[in-house]
This record gives structure tokens, C-alpha cells and sequence, in this order.
């Protein structure tokens, strides 16, 4: 007897919510980040897992479009969220260091992962999403080990975060190219895209202003008001989705939106308990989100010998040797370290969710193939495991002075 489609969908996401909690929790257990357990939930239930089991001559377990809802709420909750981590007072306060490093570490990872994927018989809308997520640096998995070192104090620590920030300015505006090369059949061409990227950027910029400017006054005015319970988390979730509608009528992608109001936001006395909010909401959509992706990839291609394993061997290098070259040197050139300018570099190979992110992105625009997504998720999985590993191993043998670490401890 078949299911009604609405409880089939509802049970569907109560059993992806609840092996993703299972397996995030063993992975952290290990060490591990909880993201890649969620992940891999995606994998064991998704269309090329148990999903692919028919019965009564339908597939065991279908995630469809509730899922796919749900996964997007997701990603807005995951920018939002970024957002709230960082003031626009801070953005500002990076100086020219940060985003020499951010735009070169930037830069060589995406003319890289576009050239690379062309000589590989790749499409250009292959290559640019590849690129595009190559780019992608995941801040809040380094600062946790940071901070667990005891290592936040230092002026590198600081430059990494600072780095992070710009970096997400820089991939949201090309977010933006994939985002219109998906809705549109024009050719790609590099003036066009720069056009687009340049403009985005701008876009971006204005964007966060008005939302720096507006949201913490706004927030500051309706004080009383909004002090009965249930009031400020109202207002940060209309203004989060206001804000992503907004960017869409700007034609920038509704992420960039909701990014630029968590950061609006962070500069408002209602951060803590926004903060608190969306780590409430994230407990449900999040996980969602992050089994969806690994729902489509494909292991069985992997076994087989395609491409993936192809695909995982040169982008994974590729992401190293261009983030060290592009962020580790440049960052040498500023701090006049060795040391530090190479866990820099390391810091920012771990593309963690902000990859994975740009990789579901263009595969539900069809920029990609399951293919290319499984290998570069794979990439994206191992890069998040191995850097803050590598990282926690040059800090052991670096030699910080003393009294920068008690310092460190102190704030701590």
C-alpha cells in the first residue's frame, strides 16, 4: 500500500534529520567535522544508497521536493549565519594585508580550477563552478581550532579571520556569475563575466552598507517593542528573507542577501540572542541541507573507475599548491614569517561547507554533472578533514613566543 506523498515526504526528512544527527555526532567524536557525518547520511539514504532499493516499483526512499526545500531554507540559514559572525566595522578593519592575501588566494585557485577543468575536457560552466569552489575558504572550522590551541591572540590568527571575511565577498560575487550563466543561454565570455563579477561585488557592497546601517538602528528604535518573547527572532528572520528577496531584485543570489543581513545585524545589541536563534533553526535545515548534497553523489561511479577519481587527484593538489602559492606567499610577504605565511596557506585549503555550498549550487543549475559534483564534494570532504589536521600539527612544532600563547589562554 503506497504512502500518501505528503507523509512519505515528511517521514523522508525525519529519517534523513535523524541519521544525519547520528553520524554527525560519531564523526565529531573521532575528531572529525560533524559536517562530513552529514554528508555522509545523504550518501547511505540518497538515490545511489538505499534510495536506489525499489519497492512496490518505486525507489525505497525518495527525497523530493519538501527535501529540496528544506535544503534550500538550508543554505539562507548557513549565510545568515556567517554573517552574524562578522560586523562590518570588522570587514573595514581587515586593511590592505588581508585583502591582498584574500584576492590572491582567491584569484589563482579560480583561473586555476577554470583552465585545468578545460584541458580536462571539462565545460566552461563546469570550470567555473569548479573554480568557484576551489575558491572557498571555511573560517568557522579553523577558528574552532584556533581556538582550542589557544591561538587566537595572534596577529596570523587575526589576518586569517580577516582574510576569511574578504574572501566571502569575493565568492559571493561569483556566486552571482553562476548564478546568471544558470537562468541564461549567452556564451561565456571573460568580459562578460568580469562585467558580472565587478558589478556584483559593487552590488555586494552597497547591499552591506544599507544593512549595516539601517538594521542596527532599526533594531535600536523598536527596542521595547521588540523586547516580548518570540519579537527579535521574528524581525531577524523577516529581515534575513527580506533581505535575500532584495539581492534578487538586484540580481545577485539570495544568499548574498542573507549573508549581508546577518552581518547587519552583528553590529545590532541583538546579536546574542539572534545568534542563539539561528543556531535553534539550524539544528533542523542545516543537517538537511548538507544530506542532501551527499544524497546525490555517486559512490558507484567512484568504484567503477570514472572520472571522479581523476577529478579528486588533480583538484585536490590543484587546491593546495594554489592556496599555498596564492595565500601562503603573499601572506609571507606582509608578516615576514615563514612560518606563519604556511599555516595561512594551510588555514585556507580547508574549503569545508562554503565549497560544498558553490558545488550544490551549480549542480541544481545543471552546471555540473553527478559526476564532477562527487568528485569535488569528495575534494571538499577531504580538505575539510586534512587542513585543520595539518594545522594543529605545524602549531605543535611552531615556535610561538610566550608570551603571545598566555595571552592567547587568557582570552580564553
Amino acid at each position: 500500500m503506497a504512502l500518501d506523498p505528503v507523509l512519505s515526504a515528511i517521514l523522508v526528512v525525519c529519517l534523513l534529520l535523524a541519521l544525519a544527527k547520528i553520524l554527525s555526532e560519531l564523526f565529531q567524536k573521532v575528531g572529525l567535522p560533524g559536517v562530513v557525518g552529514e554528508v555522509f547520511a545523504g550518501v547511505i539514504l540518497g538515490a545511489y544508497g538505499l534510495g536506489s532499493i525499489p519497492f512496490e516499483g518505486k525507489p525505497l526512499i525518495q527525497l523530493g521536493p519538501l527535501t529540496v526545500v528544506f535544503a534550500y531554507f538550508g543554505m539562507i540559514i548557513v549565510l545568515f549565519t556567517a554573517g552574524l559572525e562578522t560586523t562590518f566595522t570588522e570587514f573595514k578593519a581587515a586593511g590592505v594585508p588581508s585583502f591582498v592575501v584574500a584576492s590572491t588566494g582567491a584569484a589563482l585557485p579560480f583561473a586555476a580550477g577554470w583552465y585545468i577543468s578545460s584541458l580536462m575536457g571539462l565545460s566552461q560552466e563546469a570550470g567555473l563552478v569548479i573554480g568557484l569552489a576551489l575558491v572557498q575558504c571555511d573560517v568557522a572550522i579553523i577558528i574552532r581550532i584556533l581556538d582550542e590551541l589557544k591561538m587566537m591572540n595572534l596577529k596570523e590568527a587575526k589576518m586569517i579571520i580577516s582574510i576569511a571575511v574578504v574572501a566571502d565577498a569575493i565568492g559571493l560575487s561569483l556566486l552571482t556569475i553562476v548564478g546568471s550563466v544558470g537562468v541564461s543561454n549567452v556564451p561565456l565570455t571573460f568580459g562578460r563575466e568580469a562585467w558580472i563579477f565587478a558589478r556584483s561585488l559593487g552590488l555586494w557592497f552597497v547591499l552591506v552598507v544599507g544593512c549595516a546601517s539601517f538594521i542596527p538602528r532599526f533594531l535600536k528604535r523598536r527596542a521595547n517593542t521588540l523586547e516580548r518573547e518570540g519579537s527579535i527572532e521574528l524581525a531577524a528572520t523577516v529581515i534575513c528573507f527580506a533581505a535575500a528577496g532584495l539581492s534578487v531584485i538586484l540580481g545577485l543570489s539570495p544568499l548574498v542577501g542573507a549573508f549581508a543581513a546577518g552581518m547587519g545585524i552583528a553590529g545590532s545589541g541583538a546579536i546574542k540572542r539572534v545568534k542563539e536563534y539561528a543556531e535553534s533553526i539550524s539544528i533542523i535545515f542545516v543537517p538537511i541541507l548538507f544530506a542532501h548534497m551527499g544524497a546525490q553523489m555517486n559512490f558507484a561511479a567512484l568504484l567503477s573507475g570514472s572520472l571522479i577519481l581523476l577529478i579528486v587527484a588533480v583538484f585536490m593538489v590543484t587546491e593546495i599548491a594554489t592556496k599555498l602559492i596564492g595565500s601562503g606567499l603573499s601572506a609571507l610577504y606582509f608578516l615576514k614569517d615563514r612560518g606563519a605565511g604556511l599555516r595561512i596557506g594551510v588555514a585556507t585549503t580547508c574549503m569545508g561547507i562554503d565549497g560544498m555550498l558553490a558545488l550544490n549550487i551549480g549542480l541544481s543549475h545543471g552546471l555540473i554533472t553527478t559526476d564532477v559534483f562527487t568528485g569535488m564534494m569528495l575534494v571538499c570532504v577531504l580538505t575539510t578533514i586534512v587542513s585543520p589536521l595539518i594545522l594543529k600539527l605545524l602549531y605543535a612544532r611552531a615556535r610561538i613566543p610566550e608570551s603571545e600563547r598566555s595571552q592567547s589562554v587568557l582570552k580564553n
